[in-house]
């Protein structure tokens, strides 16, 4: 069995973490909000208000900083095709 090359496989590693990472960006601030809500809830004796709105504004923000992030990768992309571009050239 062949071995992969060592930079091959932390390519991998590092895309996965951060797929990972995206993956938390997203479901964290939802479920902290829907806790953060039920607790005030709990605390106020109201019924579901305060954890509709909190998981609401959760997701709002977990999808906000999702496209943040995609946007910020696709700048680095750029900027990377740019400079390879720009190696062959000179």
């Amino acid at each position: 069995m062949a071995q992969r090359p060592q930079s091959h496989t932390k390519n991998n590693l590092a895309r996965d973490i951060l797929k990972t990472s995206l993956g938390w960006e997203l479901a964290l601030p939802i479920v902290l909000g829907a806790f953060l809500g039920f607790q005030i809830d709990r605390i106020t004796e109201t019924q579901y208000t305060f954890t509709l709105v909190l998981t609401i504004l959760g997701i709002v923000i977990g999808y906000y900083s999702l496209f943040r992030e995609i946007q910020l990768e696709m700048l680095r992309l750029k900027v990377l095709k740019k400079r390879e571009r720009e190696e062959r050239n000179a």
